[in-house]
C-alpha cells in the first residue's frame, strides 16, 4: 500500500510539472506569433494579398511555425522558424519571408525575404 501511495504521488507531481511546462510553452508560442503579426513585413504582405483577393485572384496568406528550427545553422540555438507564405488556389504555398524567433531572448532575431508575391 505504501508503494502505491508513493507511486501515485510521484505521478501526480510529474503530471503537474509537465502540464506547467506545456502551458508556459503555449504562452510563449502565442507571444511569438503576436510579435510576428506586428512586423511591418507581415502587415504589408497581408495588405497586398487582401488587395489581390478583392481583385478576384485566388490567393491567401498563411503562417507556418516550426517551433524547433530544422536549419543546420540553428542546431545549437533555441530558434523557432516562421514562414510567411502566399497561398495560391488553396494549395500552393510560396514562402515570402523567413522569420527567426529566439525562444530564450523572446524576440525576433531576423526577418529574411525569401520570395515575392507571384501575382502582382
Amino acid at each position: 500500500m505504501r508503494l502505491n501511495k508513493s507511486l501515485i504521488l510521484s505521478l501526480l507531481i510529474a503530471f503537474v510539472l509537465t502540464n506547467q511546462v506545456y502551458c508556459q510553452e503555449e504562452d510563449q508560442k502565442e507571444q511569438a506569433f503576436k510579435k510576428v503579426q506586428s512586423l511591418v513585413e507581415f502587415k504589408d504582405t497581408v495588405s497586398k494579398i487582401d488587395s489581390l483577393k478583392q481583385s478576384g485572384h485566388k490567393i491567401d496568406v498563411s503562417v507556418v511555425a516550426i517551433w524547433e528550427s530544422i536549419l543546420p545553422e540553428d542546431s545549437t540555438s533555441s530558434i523557432a522558424l516562421y514562414y510567411l507564405n502566399e497561398v495560391l488556389f488553396n494549395k500552393i504555398e510560396n514562402p515570402i519571408y523567413l522569420i527567426k524567433f529566439d525562444k530564450i531572448k523572446n524576440e525576433i532575431v531576423s526577418v529574411e525575404g525569401v520570395g515575392q508575391i507571384s501575382i502582382e
